[in-house]
C-alpha cells in the first residue's frame, strides 16, 4: 500500500506481444481474404464480360456469313406442246430460254402486220427465240411463214399448236397475241392485240 493506494500490477509484456500478433494475423488475414473475394469477384466479372462479347460477335458472324436466300421465280411459261416446222414436238413449259410466243391466224391482216414489224426490227430480239404458233395446218403456217420472209431467220420458229390446248392455256384471246418470258421462267409482258413493236422492245 502506498499512500492508501494499491499500485496496479504491471502486465506481462509477453502476453500483450502475444494478443497483439494473434490481432494481427486475424485482421491481416480477413484482410487478405476480402482481398482475395474481391479479386475473384472482378476476374469472373471480366471473364463473363469477355465471353458476353466473344458471344456476340459469334452471332454477328454468323449472320453476316449466311447466304442470302434465293428468290424463287415461279415458272409461268405456257402449258402447251408446239410442233415444229422440221417434225420437233416443243413443250414450251421447258424451255430454259428467252422466247417470246406469237399466236396468231396466218389470214388474219394484223397478224401479216406484227410479223412484218418483227422482221424489220430483228436485230433487237437477237437474244429471243421467237416462235410463232398457229392452230391452222402446217401448210398454211408454212406458206405464211414464206410469203412474209421469215422461214430462214435463225432464232424464228413457226409451229402448230391445237385450238382446244391453246384456249385452255389463254383463254379467248385476240390475234395476234404476243408473250414475252425470260429465261428463268417468268412472264415479262403479255399484248392482247397488234402491238406496235418498238413498244415490245421496251420489255426486251
Amino acid at each position: 500500500m502506498v499512500g492508501g493506494c494499491s499500485k496496479q500490477e504491471e502486465g506481462d509484456p509477453a502476453v500483450w506481444f502475444n494478443f497483439y500478433y494473434l490481432l494481427y494475423f486475424v485482421l491481416d488475414f480477413t484482410f487478405c481474404e476480402m482481398r482475395k473475394m474481391n479479386l475473384m469477384f472482378f476476374v469472373v466479372l471480366f471473364v463473363a464480360a469477355a465471353c458476353n462479347k466473344k458471344e456476340q460477335n459469334n452471332v454477328e458472324v454468323t449472320s453476316a456469313e449466311q447466304p442470302k436466300s434465293e428468290i424463287n421465280v415461279p415458272n409461268e411459261r405456257p402449258r402447251l406442246n408446239v410442233m415444229l416446222q422440221d417434225g420437233r414436238n416443243v413443250d414450251l413449259r421447258t424451255l430454259e430460254e428467252n422466247f417470246m410466243l406469237v399466236l396468231f391466224n396466218p389470214t388474219c391482216d394484223h397478224c401479216h402486220d406484227q410479223a412484218r414489224q418483227i422482221k424489220n426490227k430483228i436485230a433487237a430480239f437477237s437474244k429471243y427465240n421467237i416462235y410463232f404458233v398457229s392452230s391452222e395446218s402446217m401448210d398454211i403456217v408454212q406458206q405464211f411463214a414464206k410469203q412474209l420472209e421469215l422461214e430462214n431467220l435463225k432464232n424464228v420458229y413457226f409451229g402448230t399448236a391445237t385450238g382446244e390446248k391453246v384456249y385452255e392455256e389463254f383463254g379467248p384471246i385476240s390475234t395476234p397475241s404476243t408473250y414475252i418470258y425470260k429465261k428463268d421462267g417468268s412472264l415479262v409482258e403479255s399484248f392482247d392485240g397488234l402491238v406496235d413493236v418498238e413498244v415490245m422492245m421496251k420489255y426486251l
